[in-house]
């Protein structure tokens, strides 16, 4: 009798452990949920990611007397709050509740030796910080986005030292829960941000913020499991941009490099997929420059205003291939044709899908052209230049150095706001490369017409050996491959001057430009040539002449068109008259 009380007493024993132990368990999760995930209690850093942006110091010292200039425009405190003015535009409020200017700031430690200054700046950073803190319940929704709130969190995060180290208790826990707030409120609303750069820097951002911290394993966690999802969505796997905005390119390859540094600095395994993506987006970067170091204006709408050239220069230091150019990203859809001294780049695709439109152009096998270190040719050159321009138009055909049938685009807009989706529709284009004799060859051909005129696009582009010719030939093709003829098949091609050039037309067929270093013949072999002067545009860096080449086909002939830019001599720009002053 004895043996089986035993046994059950024994059976007892064994699901009252289980039962605890499973109680524990639940217990340890949702303490992790209430505190140990996103509780600020306890948080410290052990390494932060490294921002990888350039500083000014001069921003530094307007910041510091009050005075704001974010997204081209200057607000002066004049004794206010900082977080008490008004912003004077949508783009303003969010480059200042970003806290992006924190940079400059902390560039007071590195280029000033007077230690007092440097604890000035710092204690001047985190009263802006706590302003903001006390404030947060009257900003306007605009700025209460999760995109931005992870981005004010990785930037207090990048400059954690320089805030924290001489802060008292109450600034620190205030400050410490004002970033894991901020990472909790991003994360949780990931799936608002529609557009898949934004979503993957959010995730970057949050996986970079976790890992810095000592503890908080349930971040680290939560937010490493979303990271391969996100690139997936972001980048193809040829390393380009899913809104195949190239300006994406660079923040995107900054927020990764410095996580892995990050990772690697801690200890910890770095993912596969981070450490792919990372490759493929340097090849892709390189593959996208121009010898000028700039990449290339293709749909990048309003976000290449903000391209650093030195943080291009600080990410291609990490670049450990440095082999094999890319010239084509099938993917992506962009090709690259080099000879010398020049680089001509093409869009070779249509639009991308979804919301990933809305600030992409209609811009099939558009190019842009650079010579030595001057871009030529560029595409829809006013995108995020001048201020106040009209960012619709800009995004449609005509405004792409392209071929545009009776002035409509090749794909289709959903809405006529400047944000409006672009729909490829029946847009499909197809591309041949090759390099016969002395000469670089790319023909392409998009279907973007086809419905609407019965017509297909042919570009075909080749680069002389030396880099001093390049000529083109454009032509409306029926789908039996007869070239079509005018009439309701008129078109025109436009070739945008990079703004700054000079330009003179000389006679009907005829046209010669002048750059800093080199003057340049263009000429066609048929239709008429208009160079439209558009005058001085205003832009951030002031007022500049932006030309436009207009050549028109002929009703009566055939819609085939042979074009070239010919560089025919090379200026000694330390001599006088520049070459600009010899065109005017």
């Amino acid at each position: 009798m004895a043996g089986p009380v035993h046994s059950i007493l024994a059976e007892v024993r064994r699901l009252n452990a289980r039962v605890v132990a499973t109680g524990r368990s639940f217990g340890a999760a949702f303490s992790t949920v209430l505190v140990g995930t996103w509780s600020p209690r306890g948080a410290m850093f052990e390494v932060v990611p490294r921002d990888m942006r350039t500083t000014d110091p001069t921003r530094a010292d307007e910041i510091m007397q009050g005075y704001f200039a974010l997204a081209g425009r200057m607000v002066d405190l004049d004794g206010r709050e900082l977080f008490a003015i008004t912003p004077p535009t949508d783009a303003f409020a969010r480059e200042l509740h970003s806290f992006d200017w924190l940079r400059h700031l902390r560039a007071v430690n590195g280029y000033n030796t007077d230690p007092s200054r440097s604890a000035a700046a710092a204690a001047q950073a985190r009263s802006y910080i706590l302003n903001w803190i006390a404030t947060r319940s009257t900003h306007p929704g605009l700025v209460s986005t999760p995109q931005i709130a992870a981005c004010r969190a990785l930037n207090l995060t990048n400059h954690a030292a320089f805030l924290l180290d001489s802060a008292d208790p109450p600034t620190y826990r205030a400050i410490m829960t004002a970033i894991i707030g901020d990472i909790r409120f991003a994360f949780t609303h990931r799936s608002l941000v529609n557009d898949p750069t934004d979503c993957c820097k959010l995730v970057l951002a949050c996986v970079s913020v976790a890992h810095a911290l000592v503890e908080h394993i349930g971040v680290k966690t939560k937010t490493l499991e979303a990271l391969a999802g996100a690139l997936a969505d972001a980048i193809h796997r040829d390393g380009g941009p899913v809104t195949r905005r190239l300006g994406d390119l660079p923040t995107l390859l900054a927020q990764m490099l410095s996580l892995r540094a990050l990772l690697e600095t801690r200890g910890m395994a770095v993912p596969v997929r981070l450490t792919q993506t990372i490759d493929a987006s340097m090849r892709m970067l390189r593959m996208v420059r121009h010898r000028d170091g700039s990449v290339a204006r293709f749909h990048g709408t309003r976000s290449l205003a903000r391209l650093e050239s030195d943080l291009i220069s600080s990410i291609l230091t990490y670049d450990t291939e440095r082999g094999h150019l890319p010239v084509f990203a099938r993917n992506t859809g962009y090709t690259r044709l080099e000879a010398a001294q020049s680089v001509v780049l093409v869009d070779c695709a249509g639009p991308p899908k979804g919301t990933a439109s809305r600030e992409a152009h209609a811009a099939a096998l558009a190019f842009e052209w650079s010579h030595g270190n001057e871009r030529i040719i560029s595409n829809a050159v006013e995108i995020g230049q001048p201020v106040g321009t009209d960012i619709f138009q800009q995004r449609q055909t005509g405004a792409q150095s392209t071929l545009c049938v009776q002035g409509l685009s090749s794909a289709s807009f959903q809405g006529t706001q400047d944000d409006a989706e672009l729909l490829a529709g029946g847009l499909q284009v197809t591309l041949a490369k090759a390099e016969t004799g002395a000469d670089r060859n790319l023909s392409g051909r998009h279907t973007g017409y086809r419905a609407k005129f019965g017509v297909d696009h042919e570009r075909s582009l080749s680069l002389q050996d030396d880099g001093r010719a390049l000529s083109g030939r454009d032509r409306l093709l029926l789908p039996t491959d007869k070239v079509a003829t005018g009439g309701r098949n008129a078109f025109t091609l436009n070739f945008h001057l990079q703004p700054g050039l000079r330009a003179k037309q000389t006679d009907a067929r005829t046209v010669h430009i002048a750059t800093r270093q080199c003057l340049i013949l263009f000429e066609a072999n048929a239709g008429s040539i208009t160079l439209i002067n558009q005058a001085d545009r205003l832009g951030y860096r002031g007022p500049r002449h932006a030309y436009q080449i207009v050549v028109t086909s002929e009703a009566a002939l055939p819609a085939d068109i042979s074009w070239r830019f010919v560089v025919e001599r090379t200026v000694d720009t330390s001599k006088q008259p520049t070459a600009q002053e010899a065109v005017a």
